[in-house]
């Protein structure tokens, strides 16, 4: 990679980490701008995984020091994504370079439409509102 690209990625990491932490999605800015920058597919995608998952992190704990956190359901998700995230980096290496790379490019801009399409709740929650 080239060393004047380094700037930029500082920059556009900073900007789709505040994106991150007020919308959600800054792997939709980050992981592009690596793949421009000539990083190779799986490598970008560990990166962009690794910045995710040090934000996520960072907010879980800020849920559990406002005891916010359901333990039990936090560890069965836990699992499951560490699972997902194994398997996932497993197949990515299976694929041709050039090929996953422009399939993600492909699915990027899908994805990031996705979050305009407004979100039906299929079941209402009804909350009970106990009187003191």
């Amino acid at each position: 990679m080239e060393t004047e690209y380094f700037g930029l990625l500082i920059g556009v990491s900073f900007f789709a980490g505040v994106v991150d932490s007020i919308a959600g999605g800054g792997g939709l800015i980050s992981l592009p701008a690596l793949l421009f920058a000539g990083v190779p597919p799986a490598m970008a995608l560990g990166t962009n995984k690794f910045a995710g998952t040090c934000g996520g992190f960072v907010a879980a704990l800020n849920f559990a020091r406002k005891k916010l956190i359901n333990w039990r359901l936090f560890v069965f998700g836990a699992g499951f994504t560490v699972l997902g995230g194994f398997l996932g980096s497993r197949a990515i290496l299976l694929f041709d370079t050039e090929n996953i790379q422009i399939f993600i490019l492909i699915c990027l801009p899908l994805a990031a439409g996705s979050l305009f399409i407004k979100k039906v709740d299929p079941v209402p929650v009804r909350v009970k509102h106990e009187e003191p």
